[in-house]
């Protein structure tokens, strides 16, 4: 893969990072500590039983969504790792190149298309 390409998967990735990085923090607070890693708020609406229902189910929905966004934050993470330390594009499973159509439609592949489709 040339730098050129490499460039270029990056900066998606990093604009992708930043996006979800942004929603992230609409429904939580960062993690000083871990990176990847966010706190979702409880929201307060009042203290009747309505709004306390309403805080409760709001919650849920957005623990479900800080779940799902935290895994593909934290897949972006180590993708941008790999690209730090000349590793992106292999397959974890038989060290061979990932296809480049794949990485375009799917930039955090750690499979090629072989490997992907036995598991």
């Amino acid at each position: 893969m040339t730098p050129e390409q490499l460039e270029q998967f990056k900066k998606i990735l990093a604009e992708e990072k930043s996006r979800i990085e942004k929603e992230l923090s609409e429904i939580g607070q960062k993690n000083p500590k871990i990176e990847g890693n966010f706190n979702v708020r409880f929201p307060q609406y009042g203290q009747g039983k309505d709004e306390n229902a309403q805080e409760v189910t709001e919650f849920e929905k957005n623990k479900a969504l800080e779940a799902s966004l935290e895994k593909r934050l934290n897949e972006i993470i180590e993708t941008l790792k790999k690209i730090e330390k000349d590793g992106y594009g292999i397959c974890q499973n038989c060290s061979s190149e990932i296809e480049k159509p794949r990485l375009k439609a799917m930039p955090t592949a750690a499979l090629c298309s072989s490997c992907a489709k036995k598991i």
